[in-house]
């Protein structure tokens, strides 16, 4: 009986780790698209946890492996929407730091 609860325990371990979908953001410095987040004045981006150069497809068979410097998909027009001048991109200096200094 301990061996076969055993199985069932590896069977529904391995099938459910393989659908994990890890996701995440730049909280310290908050990038462009998180800003608002932190009491920025800036435009909401519901998705700032999303910027993974398009997705695995369009970054490597779309783009040959390129992607934006600041996330967004290569393909897109200049400026992207996290580059300076783009829709998240506003010119906001979010923090200052000293030189030598560990973030």
């Amino acid at each position: 009986m301990a061996l076969y609860s055993l199985i069932i325990v590896i069977f529904i371990f391995t099938h459910l780790s393989s659908r994990a979908s890890g996701h995440g953001s730049l909280v310290e410095t908050p990038s462009r698209s998180s800003m608002w987040r932190f009491g920025f004045k800036t435009k909401p981006n519901y998705n700032d946890n999303e910027l993974f150069c398009g997705e695995y497809t369009v970054q490597w068979q779309r783009n040959g492996g390129k992607c934006g410097v600041c996330g967004d998909a290569w393909h897109l027009p200049k400026p992207r929407p996290n580059e300076d001048g783009g829709v998240y991109g506003r010119g906001i200096i979010v923090r200052n730091y000293n030189p030598g200094l560990v973030v």
